[in-house]
């Protein structure tokens, strides 16, 4: 039985231990076990959030960027509130559906997102010191070398945490985890931890790719654009949402584009695609990014950069018109609504799903994807597994056949998860914005002027 041991802010931390789930008719599947997700915050302003009131934390935490940027490690008060958080159950959720029953809880890890970024800094290693900048060689002594030190340092810190936050899950009681965020990005889609691991786990790629499909289809029906008919360009296409999204997309679309920086992971890709049944006339690999955007009416962005400038992504190369769908993490696009709202084209968030129950206490707040019943695709993943009583681990490592993600989808929808309300930069998309986005395609699509005429486009995959 889960207690209710203390609060931080407007989490609530609880305590014992999941009771099993319980079905209320005749179920002659797998019976139904409980499942975790693991989850962490993304920056500063998410620990500011968890209490708004404590005026001097907020001043605290205000510091805590420009401690990082001179240390690469977080202030001590920072910590402080992180630790109290660490590896402790801080959501309940309960669902229901076709007579089934079951419940999940949120576990915390205790980083951000800048340190996840951090501990890949070895693999970009350039010792300073001459004749041993091969990046194998190393003087240990330059600045290079200690950032590669406490890089390393940090990463195998944060591979134990994951690892001990799975073990608490199996403690909880329950049957399933799931890698949420940079977890499952850090632990390169669950592989490093699923043979250690006591209960089965899932990355929950399956379920971001369907949530990023949902979202595609809700957003392009609303802007007027024909799947069939038009181009679509994924950047980031070799990662493991690229690859999984691939598979679910390619075949709604007239043309896929494949972007990203390497060319042999795309070419791989490809093959992939090529074995699940879509021509290859309709499969194109594009490694210049701004090239591959200029030429889509849908864009899906599923990279972990930091942002567009880093993937050398220039906005003014995308389409007036357009739908960018950004599932990266962190988003590659600005969080902020304003500026979003001032491009000619449609950004959204990719993957948000609501799912068939509620949270039962205020823990939502921390994900806020839009109400206590909407969560990322990962996320949904996680709970599906919990009300089908999977066995086995899922969305692990990279995907090679598209059959387990339309099992994913069949049963996502059998279970009644359904697209989340749209939104941008982490808010409401409002329907001004998206009727203003309608009319600039209207007049992008329709006509182009040339010499003082007007003509009649082709579609995107007769050009």
């Amino acid at each position: 039985m889960l207690t209710l041991e203390k609060t931080v802010g407007f989490l609530p931390i609880y305590a014992g231990q999941m009771e099993p789930a319980s079905c209320s008719r005749v179920w002659r599947g797998p019976k139904p076990v409980n499942a975790v997700h693991l989850i962490h915050m993304g920056n500063v302003k998410d620990v500011a959030r968890l209490n708004p009131k404590n005026l001097r934390m907020k001043q605290w935490l205000e510091k805590a960027d420009a401690h990082w940027n001179k240390h690469h490690q977080w202030p001590w008060y920072l910590r402080e509130v992180l630790d109290q958080l660490a590896y402790k159950a801080i959501g309940h959720i309960k669902m229901k559906t076709r007579g089934i029953s079951s419940q999940a809880v949120l576990i915390f890890v205790p980083w951000l997102t800048k340190d996840f970024e951090f501990s890949r800094h070895y693999k970009t290693h350039r010792c300073l010191a001459p004749l041993l900048n091969d990046g194998e060689s190393r003087c240990g002594e330059c600045e290079e070398c200690r950032l590669y030190d406490q890089a390393k340092a940090l990463r195998e810190e944060i591979l134990a945490g994951i690892r001990r936050a799975i073990n608490a899950a199996a403690e909880y009681g329950a049957g399933y985890v799931g890698l949420g965020a940079f977890t499952s990005i850090f632990t390169e889609n669950g592989i490093l931890v699923e043979k250690e691991s006591p209960i089965p786990i899932t990355s929950g790629s399956d379920g971001t790719a369907y949530g990023l499909q949902l979202c595609i289809e809700r957003a392009a029906r609303q802007l007027g654009i024909s799947l069939k008919r038009s181009t679509l360009t994924f950047v980031g296409a070799s990662g493991s949402v690229g690859r999984r999204g691939c598979l679910l997309l390619a075949r709604r679309f007239g043309r896929i584009i494949l972007s990203a920086r390497n060319r042999s992971g795309l070419e791989g890709v490809r093959k992939m695609l090529l074995n699940n049944g879509i021509k290859e006339r309709r499969i194109v690999i594009e490694t210049d990014i701004n090239r591959a955007v200029s030429q889509a009416d849908v864009i899906v962005l599923a990279t972990s950069a930091e942002s567009a400038a880093e993937v050398a992504l220039d906005h003014h190369a995308i389409r007036p018109g357009s739908l960018v769908a950004d599932v990266g993490k962190p988003p590659n696009f600005a969080t902020d609504p304003i500026a979003l709202a001032q491009l000619p084209f449609l950004v959204v968030d990719g993957a948000n799903i609501r799912f068939p129950g509620e949270f039962q206490d205020e823990s939502w707040k921390l994900l806020d994807q839009g109400g206590q019943n909407a969560v990322w695709g990962c996320s949904a993943e996680t709970f599906l597994r919990g009300l089908t009583g999977e066995k086995e681990s899922t969305s692990v490592g990279s995907q090679r056949s598209i059959k387990p993600l339309l099992q994913v989808v069949r049963m996502m929808k059998r279970y009644g998860f359904r697209v989340a309300d749209l939104r941008s930069g982490g808010s409401p998309m409002p329907v001004a914005r998206l009727e203003e986005v309608r009319r600039i395609r209207q007049q992008e699509s329709r006509r182009q002027k040339v010499g003082g005429k007007f003509f009649y486009l082709m579609p995107a995959r007769m050009r």
